[in-house]
């Protein structure tokens, strides 16, 4: 199962709906993204399989027909927001990506533990709904 099979925007964004941390980072680029570039999708909605199969925690990104994934995904979409500081986020792209990955997971594996969790997915408000798929 394509973990964007019902709808493939230009910028999708795939994460752990049940994360306190990832709720935090999806509203931090809903508040900085200006143009409404990105959707939103949690993973436990359609692509919870998926992204159990890989062995994902946490985020996809799913930007023009190319899907990347943990520290990629993030500083993907961070840098995507515009404006330079954003912008400079792309510098860390340089830095090989197992050790970033090896940051990236070392938070993953624990943010449920120093963040905490929810039982459901959380509900957008009206303001933002459009966004959600």
């Amino acid at each position: 199962m394509d973990p964007t099979s019902t709808y493939n925007p230009r910028n999708l964004i795939i994460y752990d709906g049940v994360c306190l941390l990832c709720d935090k980072f999806v509203r931090f680029v809903i508040k900085y993204d200006k143009k409404d570039r990105f959707r939103f999708k949690p993973y436990q909605h359609s692509a919870e399989s998926v992204m159990q199969q890989k062995g994902l925690e946490s985020v996809l990104l799913v930007n023009k027909n190319k899907t990347y994934d943990k520290s990629s995904a993030a500083i993907r979409i961070l840098a995507m927001l515009r404006g330079p500081i954003w912008r400079g986020f792309f510098v860390l792209l340089i830095i090989p990506k197992p050790i970033r990955d090896f940051l990236y997971n070392l938070i993953a594996r624990n943010r449920y533990k120093v963040f905490g969790r929810t039982d459901e997915c959380i509900l957008p408000d009206e303001s933002v709904k459009h966004k959600f798929v």
